[in-house]
Parts: structure tokens; sequence; C-alpha cells
């Protein structure tokens, strides 16, 4: 992610050019550990307070961010072909994620934890037409618990982004 924030923040993009070739092996090694475009690798949402987020939801999650910036990445670095897989690829880890751990009729994701929801909300994973009911469930499942951040290392970055967006002040408070 960081050849990524140098990029988008000071327009520099000699990491993603240094440092492509990594990105795809990596991505493909991540491909390669998947079951029907999903993962179920890595560390989950460690340090959390008392949630915990399922493993295979927040490492398919990251798996489509890493995909989706790939397809970016190709873009920048000009290799078409790549831009057009890695954005499949992309597709069909959404669709898997939200094939499997998205419930229409809660508007939640995975168990509904703070993580699994606003995860979904920062990526955008979720579809567009349920992005303000899923916003809704995790602002209440925020004020349910008296506004505690019930999150670990990974969701409090999308929790607090995901927030700020529309309910600034169920952050801030």
């Amino acid at each position: 992610l960081v050849p990524w924030y140098v990029y988008l923040y000071y327009g520099d993009d000699r990491l993603i050019r240094a440092y492509y070739e990594n990105h795809k092996r990596y991505i493909d090694y991540l491909t390669f550990r998947s079951n029907n475009k999903l993962l179920n690798i890595g560390l989950s949402d460690w340090s959390h307070w008392k949630t915990t987020t399922p493993l295979e939801f927040l490492a398919s999650s990251y798996y489509y961010e890493y995909a989706r910036l790939l397809s970016v990445f190709a873009s920048i670095t000009k290799n078409n072909d790549d831009k057009e897989k890695y954005e499949k690829l992309a597709k069909e880890i959404k669709i898997a994620i939200n094939e499997k751990y998205f419930d229409r009729n809660k508007f939640t994701y995975a168990n509904g934890s703070q993580t699994a929801l606003s995860t979904a909300l920062y990526f955008g994973i979720v579809p567009a037409e349920f992005k303000d009911s899923v916003r809704n469930v995790l602002v209440r499942t925020v004020k349910e618990k008296d506004f505690h951040l019930d999150v670990g290392l990974f969701g409090s970055k999308s929790l607090l982004n995901s927030l700020t967006d529309k309910n600034a002040d169920v952050a801030y408070r």
C-alpha cells in the first residue's frame, strides 16, 4: 500500500514502477492460495477490543483491494493486459465476498462487526444501492457500544474513514 499512498499524496509513481513485478507476484501468490476467490490466510483484525471479525472476510477484502490497486498500477505503467486481468480478478473477488458474506436483509457483512461493516464500505465492496443501509447499521453498532470503537488494528482505519465520510459526529464522539 505504501507505493499507492506515495503516488496518491505526492504524484510520484517511481515506487509503483520499481516494484510493479513484485506486486504482480504477490497477487498471483494470493490467487494461488485462494479458494473460489476467497482468501483465508493472515492475521485478521488483531488487537481487537471485544468482537472478532472472520479471517476469511478480512483477508479476502484486502485481497480485493490489492487486486484493484494492481489494476490501477497496471494502468499507470501502461500494462493494459494486466489492467484488464486484475480488474477482472478484483471484480470476481468482490462478487465472491458479497455472495458469501453480505446479508441483504440485515445489511451486514460477515458477523456484523464494526470492522466487517466498515471494511466493506471503505474498500467499496458494498453494492451502491446498499451503501446507506450498511452505513446506518455501522452507525447503529457504534452507538449500541456507547460510541466505543470495537475494532482491532485493521478495523481502526476503515472504521474512522467510513464514519467520517458521512457521520463525522459519530467518529469524533
